[in-house]
């Protein structure tokens, strides 16, 4: 298992696009890929998942929890991606 934190400081439409993103990405991987603010744990994979949690976290500060075969490389496309986009990703 994998736990990195996930700095999201988007909103608006950027936010709606990015989480389409990054689900439809996360959609690629076997392992299981989470977000988690507090109490708030939400599947990666899930576009509405994302925008709750993102929205229940005002300061943009998640955790990226992967669990699998290929959550290494899973953790590693994602941050590529929050790096991509502005957004500041954590590291391993």
């Amino acid at each position: 298992m994998i736990r990195v934190p996930l700095d999201v400081s988007i909103r608006g439409a950027a936010l709606r696009e990015w989480a389409a993103l990054l689900a439809s990405t996360a959609g690629r991987f076997e392992s299981g890929i989470m977000i988690k603010h507090g109490s708030v744990t939400v599947n990666a994979k899930s576009m509405l998942g994302l925008l709750t949690a993102i929205s229940s976290s005002p300061s943009g500060n998640l955790v990226l929890v992967a669990d699998g075969p290929d959550e290494g490389e899973a953790v590693r496309v994602i941050l590529s991606l929050t790096r991509d986009d502005g957004i500041k990703g954590g590291s391993a």
